[in-house]
């Protein structure tokens, strides 16, 4: 077993069977320069330090909710549902 597949097994908590499994090789690439955002092809949003004092929001979600295409959603406890597209 790889070292990567045994990290990943330990956090998902994954039982023995499972630790065998082949897992699938991903590559991420990069072009290792800086760009600028409007060369970036990909949607991107900020929340800056003057608009997060204005909400005076107490828990993350309130202010990335404001962000196009972020949604999370508060549980009961510490945990919350993320989905970002």
């Amino acid at each position: 077993m790889s070292l990567r597949s045994a990290i990943l097994c330990s956090v998902f908590g994954a039982t023995a069977a499972a630790q065998s499994a082949v897992l699938e090789e991903i590559v991420v690439t990069a072009t290792r320069q800086p760009l600028p955002a409007h060369d970036v092809p990909l949607s991107l949003g900020t929340v800056g330090a003057d608009e997060l004092r204005l909400l005076g929001s107490t828990h993350h979600a309130e202010a990335l909710n404001r962000l196009p295409g972020v949604m999370i959603q508060r549980g009961s406890g510490q945990e919350s549902l993320t989905a970002i597209r």
